[in-house]
């Protein structure tokens, strides 16, 4: 049966705190029944009144050179506002729409972006976000800022898509030893991705040596103490770009860590008809378990 009054999207930009005071793209999924209130909330987010919302929501982070509307995330966003959560889907600095400098090494950049969006968004919409969804590098993303002392306390949800748990790996992945040489000789490299012939970017000695230092283990470990925020992983096992691997061998050292495998699925969960669905379902039964709990 189709609804008769379906979720609301809210298209809006939100200034951070970072020095450059960059304003970052955003989108929020309200639920049906706010559906009223999206004129008030979208002037809260300019010059207007705060709203005493008081209304659960989600953060929901994409990947590298992603944006709030990749791949499968409108369709997540939707799903979650159908479950009476709000939605908000962040464009981290220097992607599309955002302003801000774009740093490949960039997951604390993520991270700081996430938290000044909530931070925001609290204040003026007085939202409680109770989880935290990334896909890719935004699944790194959002394990760090759950394992961030600045994660707000109301968080009790961790959904990591397709994450890369050994981060050593991903420089011989995307670069041969002849570009590390010269970006350790140099200092910098231009880049153009194979897997993406549209982009330039600019990769440093910094981006080498935070790819190559970044353990994610140390933020799985902190996660794994907390009994009250849970972490589950999802990864298609067809995956191609992270190896399904990094999240399957988490439980094993982190016994708190859920993992959730989607059968045939690659790295965007686009390749089959079902697999978008798939890991749409996984990451809100996720949320929903440990919200009723």
């Amino acid at each position: 049966m189709a609804e008769t009054v379906a979720p609301v999207v809210i298209e809006t930009s939100v200034a951070t705190t970072d020095a450059a005071g960059s304003m970052l793209a955003v989108a929020l999924t309200l639920p049906a029944e706010r559906a009223g209130e999206a004129a008030a909330w979208e002037a809260a987010l300019g010059s207007g009144a705060p709203v005493a919302s008081g209304a659960p929501a989600v953060m929901v982070c994409h990947g590298l050179f992603g944006h709030k509307d990749n791949v499968f995330f409108r369709a997540l966003g939707l799903a979650l506002a159908r479950k009476g959560l709000v939605a908000l889907r962040i464009t981290c600095r220097g992607n599309r729409g955002s302003g801000g400098a774009w740093a490949m090494s960039g997951y604390a950049d993520d991270v700081d972006d996430m938290l000044a969006v909530m931070a925001a968004t609290r204040a003026g919409l007085g939202l409680e976000f109770v989880a935290l969804i990334g896909h890719s590098r935004g699944g790194n993303s959002v394990v760090l800022a759950g394992a961030d002392p600045r994660c707000p306390s109301s968080v009790v949800a961790v959904v990591a898509l397709a994450p890369r748990r050994l981060m050593p790996a991903i420089v011989p992945r995307y670069f041969t030893e002849s570009q590390v040489a010269i970006i350790r000789a140099a200092g910098s490299l231009r880049w153009v991705p194979a897997f993406k012939p549209s982009v330039e970017v600019t990769i440093t000695t910094q981006d080498l040596d935070t790819l190559l230092g970044l353990d994610m283990d140390a933020a799985y470990a902190a996660l794994d103490s907390m009994s009250s925020r849970t972490v589950t992983v999802v990864h298609g096992d067809a995956d191609a770009v992270i190896p399904v691997d990094d999240s399957a061998s988490l439980p094993a050292a982190f016994p708190s860590v859920g993992f959730v495998c989607v059968p045939g699925a690659d790295h965007l969960f686009t390749n089959t008809p079902d697999a978008s669905d798939a890991v749409v379902t996984a990451a809100i039964d996720a949320v929903v378990a440990a919200s009723s709990t």
